[in-house]
């Protein structure tokens, strides 16, 4: 599987992976706009922001919290999960760790969002925290989880 870094041209593919109806409704909270309106051209267009696409089964976004940590939101097409989203997860984290200063990787995931907290988990991350009631969703403020790997682990793993 190879990992590459999206451009501008790819626009197109994220937004249509990002509005799967089975993707949205799991990333997106009450207050989110439609995906019909979303640009992702600024952030395509950021040099410390990463959208990392390995052989198209999906796209992991990347987002610096500061220098060494970045945040990871992943979006993974429903026929590529299992195996596939769990190698293209590893990859594209392995992408971050060699070719940018990210020391550690860490994501939030809705507690509700049982897919993402099991990818997370099965690549290593693991649980350093919880953001109470910070994702509203149907109505519903939810619990997230916060999970973590670092460069030194992942290289292990």
């Amino acid at each position: 599987m190879n990992v590459r870094r999206a451009t501008v041209e790819d626009t197109d593919f994220i937004k249509s992976v990002y509005g799967h109806p089975d993707i949205w409704k799991a990333v997106s909270d009450d207050n989110t706009p439609d995906i019909e309106v979303v640009d992702f051209t600024p952030l395509l267009s950021a040099p410390t922001v990463f959208f990392l696409i390995p052989d198209a089964i999906g796209v992991f976004f990347y987002h610096p919290w500061n220098s060494t940590t970045y945040e990871m939101h992943s979006a993974v097409l429903p026929e590529h999960r299992g195996k596939g989203a769990m190698e293209g997860a590893r990859l594209a984290g392995m992408w971050m760790f060699d070719n940018t200063p990210c020391q550690k990787i860490v994501t939030l995931v809705p507690v509700i969002n049982i897919r993402a907290r099991f990818l997370a988990r099965r690549g290593g991350m693991v649980e350093e925290g919880r953001v109470t009631r910070s994702f509203l969703k149907d109505g519903v403020l939810v619990d997230q989880r916060l999970y973590a790997i670092t460069k030194e682990v992942a290289k292990c793993h």
